[in-house]
């Protein structure tokens, strides 16, 4: 079986995509996800330029 876990941007990652603040933990709980699960995905309402701009951000950051 092929699993998939699929990750809320806006209030489960970060506070939202104005602010952008990480939720506590964040890379713990991705670097975690990242071991239990073959693909994760996301599922967002901001548009993929924007995601991938936060999303480079939040890799910069650490």
């Amino acid at each position: 079986m092929f699993q998939v876990l699929a990750l809320d941007l806006e209030g489960t990652l970060i506070s939202n995509a104005m602010s952008q603040i990480p939720r506590p933990g964040l890379f713990a709980f991705l670097e975690r996800c990242r071991e239990m699960f073959p693909r994760v995905v996301m599922f967002t309402t901001v548009n993929e330029v924007r995601f991938r701009a936060i999303a480079r951000l939040l890799v910069e950051e650490g």
